[in-house]
């Protein structure tokens, strides 16, 4: 498959936070085609028919391209449906970084509303699309929910990916958790494929800038281990967050496992269908790059347990 303007150019370049990005904008859906897959099973099902699998885990990742608000969209009626069937849902956002769980907690507590909430963790300044997610979060506070913040700091992250975690101060690396493993070697092959659609890519870099995702991935992973351990027997973690961070069951749940081997989870994919437009700016850090069917056959799990896609824009047209 071509990559350039698509899948993972904008993913990797929001996940790593190496380059400012802008907010790119997306084609409207209209009356296209849509359809669920279950990937292990290679059939096609409805949404409640997801629902009736998910309810039944402790961790549901809901994977996105962070600017298609498509994919928000799905986020919510997923939770709807969770809560329509009397779960209690513990939201966890890559979009908020942790150390601002002492406001996300006072929203929680309706000591402040979405607005407080933004003004007093700087968010616009932080994610720059934090807007598309104040209905998830609205509808899990207002059902009696709780928001959890999973990312790591940014400026860490930076510090990582230009410098590597040998190199962080003793204050920085005492934020992260204690074990950053970088040893996954099918990640790692991913990552080196993904990576080179970067114009500017230097592959002496490379290692700090794996250190940087892996990081993010740790993170994530630990302050979900910890949530995974207060559940009540109604509560679910969803955790939304860039695809990269989900697939294949590498990054965040691949090490929440490691934590807890036992614990049931699912992957939710959402197709990207043409939706991604990218900005000149993104455009001009990019470069075109053939990943093949057979370059990714080396991974041994579906991208996810269930995928949703939708008909590219302007197919139905052409046919």
């Amino acid at each position: 498959m071509k990559i350039k303007d698509g899948y993972f150019i904008f993913l990797i370049i929001i996940i790593l936070l190496i380059f400012n990005t802008a907010h790119s904008q997306v084609k409207p859906c209209g009356q296209r085609e849509k359809l669920w897959i279950d990937l292990y099973r290679g059939e096609p099902l409805d949404l409640q028919d997801i629902v009736e699998d998910i309810k039944t885990v402790q961790v549901i990742y809901l994977c996105e391209i962070h600017s298609i608000e498509r994919h928000h969209n799905l986020h919510n009626d997923i939770i709807q449906k969770l809560i329509d069937n009397n779960k209690s849902i513990v939201l966890g956002l890559e979009q908020m970084e942790a150390f601002n769980q002492g406001e996300l907690d006072n929203y929680n507590n309706n000591k402040i509303d979405f607005n407080g909430l933004a003004e007093k963790t700087k968010w616009n300044e932080r994610w720059s699309n934090y807007q598309d997610y104040k209905v998830i979060i609205e509808n899990v506070r207002k059902t009696k929910g709780r928001i959890i913040a999973l990312n790591a700091r940014s400026e860490i992250v930076k510090k990582i990916g230009q410098k590597g975690l040998i190199n962080l101060s003793k204050e920085d690396r005492n934020e992260l958790p204690l074990i950053i493993d970088t040893r996954n070697a099918d990640q790692n092959k991913l990552l080196n494929m993904i990576l080179g659609v970067h114009a500017m890519m230097d592959p002496a870099n490379l290692q700090t800038i794996i250190e940087a995702q892996t990081t993010r991935d740790e993170m994530m992973a630990d302050i979900i281990y910890k949530n995974i351990k207060l559940l009540k027997e109604n509560e679910v973690i969803v955790a939304i967050g860039g695809s990269m961070h989900f697939a294949y069951g590498f990054g965040v749940p691949g090490r929440v496992k490691k934590r807890i081997p036992s614990v049931k989870e699912r992957i939710i994919m959402f197709s990207e269908s043409g939706d991604l437009v990218l900005s000149p700016a993104e455009k001009a850090m990019a470069r075109e790059i053939d990943i093949t069917h057979e370059d990714l056959r080396f991974i041994k799990n579906p991208i996810a347990d269930y995928l949703h896609i939708i008909e590219p824009e302007g197919k139905q047209e052409n046919e």
